[in-house]
């Protein structure tokens, strides 16, 4: 039995109908490709993928499916082709969000974002206790848990402190 193509956004397989949902053909969250599997070949074992052969996901004719292992599924669907792509898009995005980010529009959008979600968080401030010298000083409350000296003296001293233990 094989998957009966009613539209471009819809497929029917052993009774039910499958739609086009992100990538895959779904119903209710099983996708066509797995259950065809299970239905021609059993349980897909832990861990396993279902790969589309032709990397057609609309083909999902038991013919063109084939279970691998996420290292053959990684190697089959992402391998030096597709890495020596995602490096190049990666280096392109990069490029494009730092110019981005530096443009007048980057600046104003990153002011107005820190207006509107950031400086009433980052401006709290709450009283802590230096793990140096056991004094009180205030700490931005964002940062309560990284906090532990009062200033960058005890922070030295605690480091040398616990060199001398030889715990660091």
């Amino acid at each position: 039995m094989q998957p009966r193509v009613v539209s471009e956004k819809r497929q029917e397989f052993n009774g039910k109908v499958y739609y086009l949902c992100g990538k895959y053909f779904q119903n209710k969250g099983d996708r066509l490709h797995r259950v065809v599997w299970e239905y021609h070949n059993g349980k897909i074992p832990h861990g396993a993928h279902i790969h589309h052969k032709d990397s057609d996901r609309a083909n999902n004719c038991i013919a063109n499916l084939e279970c691998l292992t996420l290292p053959e599924h990684m190697a089959e669907r992402h391998g030096e082709a597709s890495g020596a792509r995602g490096r190049h898009a990666l280096a392109a995005a990069q490029e494009a969000a730092s110019a981005w980010h530096g443009s007048e529009e980057g600046r104003q959008w990153h002011s107005e974002h820190y207006e509107k979600c950031l400086r009433d968080v980052m401006s709290k401030r709450i009283p802590a206790i230096c793990g140096m010298c056991g004094e009180e000083y205030m700490v931005a409350e964002v940062k309560a848990r990284q906090g532990k000296w009062c200033g960058n003296n005890c922070k030295a001293r605690a480091l040398r402190k616990r060199r001398k233990l030889g715990q660091g």
